[in-house]
């Protein structure tokens, strides 16, 4: 019975490092790992979430810890500003374009306000990776740029 608990755990902590070597070969593995990004930040796992895409872009690795580092100082300022995230992020739209890019937006609601994540992936050939990845809390921008 021990064993079979073991077993079970093992495979249990090795599934999502499983998921995260697989490849981004469609939308709906670009929109599934987004999800797991977002998943991240729900939990306030921000630095948690920066290591998920080191497998999944060409951007250097001091650039990820840099925007790693610069995310989690804004989000705390957003926070002190427009209060405590409270659980709920919310999938806005997700945009394609000519088979090589996609834009994936999300809402996380605060106490006061909202906080959008904006995910980019690129397809040079055959397979999806991370091209940026930055938050705002300009919920206007929403709205189109002719919004006033």
């Amino acid at each position: 019975m021990m064993k079979k608990a073991l077993i079970f755990l093992i495979i249990f902590c090795f599934i999502p490092s499983m998921i995260l070597a697989s490849e981004l070969k469609n939308v709906n593995d670009v929109e599934k790992f987004t999800y797991m990004l977002i998943s991240k930040i729900q939990k306030n796992q921000i630095a948690e979430m920066f290591d998920l895409t080191k497998n999944f872009t060409f951007i250097p690795v001091e650039e990820i810890e840099s925007a790693k580092n610069q995310i989690i100082l804004k989000r705390k300022e957003y926070i002190n500003r427009i209060g405590n995230p409270i659980g709920s992020v919310i999938h806005i739209e997700t945009k394609t374009i000519v088979d090589s890019l996609i834009h994936i937006k999300y809402l996380e609601k605060c106490d006061r306000n909202s906080i959008i994540w904006n995910f980019t992936f690129y397809k040079p050939m055959d397979d999806w990776f991370l091209a940026s990845l930055w938050s705002s809390d300009n919920i206007l921008s929403l709205f189109g740029e002719n919004f006033q």
